[in-house]
């Protein structure tokens, strides 16, 4: 069962903890996404480190509210988490959106981060969109039947050999989340890319992805900020969950590296 832990804003954080060990994995999730969606690579790697995986703000099974749910509001969550459980060494890893919360929260935390993993994010990182197709991005999802907009967008993450229950269960999950807070989520993620950009330069701590070899990912792009892409071959865009035994080994070799 979940602990819950004081995030930004005063949100209770919905938090799996177990293991021990260092350096720690933290596992945050993506948009509209929860902390069950790490449950391989928890079970994978408690036997030698502690994992933490949390519900952000707004999201799962974390309640209260906020005046934002932005990018630097998440990474303010994780932040917070590492902050409750007293975790000094620690690799941060984030799916997606997750990407970038990780980044703002590694500018936080300093030398207790040694490592941050991507899983399929950091795609396009030479792409920077303008308030003007930030909007044009978000505006769908702004109508009323905020369901009916996020089921299709959730499900063409897949691949065609995708496990039906699986992308079903994602969907849903997804289609389920405060419109209110995937609106604005949406919205920091699609205006963050300079930002994210001025962090990775300052980051010390080195930072690698693991991406879906279907997905469109600018790997000369990424390296330029410091970010070494390796590719999953046959999922979708949820890789830890598609194939989470492969996901665990690349991470595995990652961690090792790193830790």
């Amino acid at each position: 069962m979940a602990r819950h832990l004081e995030g930004d804003g005063g949100v209770q954080l919905a938090v799996d903890v177990d293991g021990e060990g260092e350096p720690a994995l933290v596992f945050v999730h993506g948009w509209c996404c929860t902390r069950t969606h790490w449950a391989g690579q928890m079970a994978a790697f408690r036997d030698r480190h502690r994992v933490v995986a949390l519900d952000l703000g707004g999201h799962g099974d974390s309640t209260g509210d906020r005046a934002e749910w932005t990018i630097e509001s998440f990474g303010r969550d994780v932040v917070a988490a590492a902050d409750a459980l007293d975790l000094q060494k620690m690799i941060l890893i984030g799916h997606s959106m997750g990407g970038p919360v990780i980044v703002d929260a590694a500018t936080r935390l300093g030398e207790r981060v040694v490592g941050l993993v991507g899983a399929d994010t950091f795609q396009q990182m030479a792409r920077v969109r303008t308030p003007e197709q930030v909007d044009q991005r978000v505006a769908p999802f702004m109508e009323k039947r905020f369901r009916e907009r996020a089921r299709p967008f959730a499900a063409s993450m897949f691949v065609d050999s995708s496990d039906p229950d699986l992308v079903e269960r994602t969907v849903e999950g997804m289609a389920s989340t405060r419109q209110e807070v995937a609106v604005e989520a949406l919205w920091s993620l699609s205006l963050q890319t300079q930002e994210l950009q001025q962090q990775l330069k300052a980051l010390k701590p080195p930072v690698v992805t693991i991406n879906a070899a279907t997905q469109n990912t600018d790997v000369d792009a990424a390296r330029a900020y410091g970010i070494n892409v390796r590719f999953l071959e046959g999922v979708g865009h949820f890789v830890m969950m598609e194939d989470a035994e492969g996901f665990s080994r690349i991470l595995e070799e990652v961690v090792g590296e790193m830790g």
